[in-house]
Parts: C-alpha cells; sequence; structure tokens
C-alpha cells in the first residue's frame, strides 16, 4: 500500500519536463492501484476457498469408493474343526496349506510315540481358509 504514497513523493510532487500530475490523475492512479490490489486478494481467496472444495469433494468420493469396495468385496476366514489321527493320514490339502506345530503338538506326538499309540489316537484339528466373494 505504500508503493503510490512513494510514487507520488518521487514522481508527482516535483514539476519535470513532460510530466502532467495534479490531484485527479493521482487519485486516478491510486484508485487503480488499490483496485489492482483488492482484485488480485479476491482472486487468491476464491482460489483458496475452490481449492478447499475440490479437496472436500474429492475426499467424500474417495471415502463412497471405499465403502463401495468394501461392499463388493467380501472376505472371510473359514473355521473348519476336524478330526484326525495325529499325522494327519489321509488328509487331502491343497498345494499350498501348511501345518503349524505348536508346542503343545509337538508336546502330543512325542507322548503319543512314547506309549505307541500314535496311529490309534485321534484329536481335533482346525483347518483355516480365506475366501473371497467378489461382487
Amino acid at each position: 500500500m505504500g508503493v503510490p504514497i512513494v510514487l507520488n513523493y518521487a514522481l508527482l510532487s516535483w514539476r519535470a519536463p513532460g510530466l502532467n500530475a495534479d490531484e485527479n490523475a493521482w487519485l486516478g492512479f491510486f484508485a487503480n492501484y488499490v483496485g489492482l490490489i483488492s482484485a488480485v486478494c479476491i482472486a487468491l481467496y476464491q482460489q483458496y476457498n475452490q481449492r478447499k472444495k475440490d479437496k472436500e469433494v474429492e475426499h467424500r468420493q474417495r471415502l463412497k469408493e471405499e465403502e463401495q469396495e468394501r461392499k463388493t468385496n467380501r472376505s472371510y476366514l473359514v473355521l473348519h474343526d476336524f478330526r484326525s489321527n495325529p499325522r494327519l493320514n489321509n488328509i487331502a490339502t491343497p498345494e499350498n496349506s501348511r501345518l503349524i506345530e505348536t508346542k503343545g503338538y509337538q508336546w502330543l506326538i512325542e507322548k503319543l510315540k512314547t506309549d505307541g499309540g500314535l496311529d490309534q489316537f485321534t484329536t481335533s484339528f482346525i483347518k483355516l481358509s480365506h475366501m473371497v466373494i467378489l461382487k
């Protein structure tokens, strides 16, 4: 805001050859200068508001898409409890299946080996499988 005042004293307060300046010229210049600054401030404010609204709309759209994704792509864990001998003989398993041996399972195998009942005894197992349903 101080630039017009400096220009007034630097250029318009003294008379130079070819310089025609009076109060009306000064007021016109000052009004144009203030109008320019006001217009730039309004434009920046509008840009800020528009960006803020665009981000809100984008965020709401992303939330809608995520919710739709959750509704259409369902993932389930299936637990199947079954009984078998500890060696899991005659049990068909897919190629990517793994047996997770816990300390309790290892203790049971050692106990049955020493007692000689490994093939006659059955115990409970839990089969976990993952299922995805796409709609």
